[in-house]
């Protein structure tokens, strides 16, 4: 994952009108089903309620001044009081503070009775290192949603994996906020429904989608491709991958037997995509490939993967094809998650069924309390 990418533009006044009613009105379209049982350990997050306090942080990269503005603003828009982080603003090298600093803040968030929703201003770099240090003691005793993806993705599976909290692979606090994105932080996060299906974001596939012109060279809209028909369940596994694949080998890598993985990627040439997905193909210790352990495999939008116009590497649908071909296990690419607009929120650790015939992902649980 390239450390350096700008974050979406602002909400529209659209899209927080959408949200404001979302909010306040019930009936929010969503299917029900009978709610499948957590796995064994599972802790589940309050659910949220309008007016509740969002701890906002930098658990990754640094913030302008006026990146946190926007942030704050974006929240106060979505009805949520703010409370921000001691060393929000705080800054080593290009990471929103030291290790210690960036500890400090989501300690105190966790603690802090007051606050419901602990919601990262943006992606970035630096995860990592926070992992060996972080209270999972605290967060056991004070779960509370924890919202964001990319970078977050180390912190979110190390956690869920040393607590079993249900954490959130969803927007940032700088995302831009959509109906579709609405939709579904509505339907899991404040209504809690068990059952809740996700479809494709119309605005992710062509005609609305757009091939993207960078560097010279034409990346094609997205496409949501079927490798292998059928239906799965499991817990679901999302996350940025090179952050999944960084994890494997180390105490908080990822639990892959019998499980959804939900891969996405951005900034990284299509050469570097297949070199991550050989790295974790090859993490499984018992042989045959990560893959071959899950029950299911799915891709999202990757994007702002151009190579240089004069170079011969394979095509990034090249590289997909080449490692989701062939699969004995349901698989698909061009999923509505990623580094986009319209992105679904994912629960980490959340009972969940993907049915790639039909283009859906249920999460079959309420994952929250």
């Amino acid at each position: 994952m390239s450390m350096q990418f700008d974050c979406p533009p602002p909400l529209s006044r659209r899209a927080l009108g959408a949200l404001a009613a979302a909010l306040a009105l019930p009936g929010c379209a969503t299917l029900s089903a009978a709610s499948a049982s957590s796995p064994r350990g599972t802790i589940k997050p309050q659910r949220l309620r309008a007016g509740d306090t969002v701890g906002l942080i930098a658990p990754s990269g640094a913030l302008t001044q006026a990146q946190l503005s926007t942030r704050v603003k974006n929240m106060e828009d979505l009805g949520f009081k703010v409370k921000l982080g001691k060393n929000v603003l705080a800054r080593w090298g290009s990471y929103g503070g030291s290790i210690e600093q960036r500890l400090e803040d989501l300690r105190a968030m966790f603690a802090d009775e007051s606050v419901r929703v602990i919601w990262a201003a943006r992606g970035g770099s630096g995860g990592t290192g926070l992992l060996p240090h972080l209270d999972y003691g605290l967060i056991a005793r004070n779960p509370k949603v924890l919202i964001g993806y990319s970078d977050l993705t180390a912190v979110l599976h190390a956690i869920h994996a040393k607590t079993g909290l249900i954490t959130f692979h969803g927007p940032t606090a700088g995302s831009r906020f959509t109906d579709y994105n609405l939709q579904h932080l509505r339907a899991l996060l404040f209504d809690g429904q068990a059952g809740h299906v996700m479809h494709h974001a119309p605005e992710n596939l062509p005609p609305l989608a757009k091939e993207a012109v960078r560097d010279g060279v034409v990346e094609p809209a997205n496409e949501v491709k079927t490798y292998k028909e059928g239906v799965a369940t499991g817990p679901l596994l999302p996350g940025n991958l090179s952050l999944i694949a960084a994890l494997q080998g180390t105490p908080y890598a990822l639990r892959l037997a019998g499980a959804l993985l939900c891969i996405e990627e951005v900034g990284e040439e299509p050469y570097r995509v297949d070199r991550l997905l050989h790295q974790l193909q090859q993490s499984n210790p018992r042989g045959g490939g990560a893959f071959a352990e899950c029950a299911g495999v799915l891709v999202g939008v990757l994007t702002r993967y151009a190579a240089k116009p004069d170079d011969k590497q394979l095509s990034l649908r090249e590289v997909l094809d080449h490692h989701l071909t062939g699969l004995s296990i349901p698989a698909a690419s061009g999923y509505s998650f990623g580094h986009i607009a319209h992105q679904m929120t994912l629960p980490v650790g959340a009972m969940a069924r993907l049915d790639t015939t039909a283009g859906t992902l249920t999460v079959l649980e309420s994952v929250v309390e």
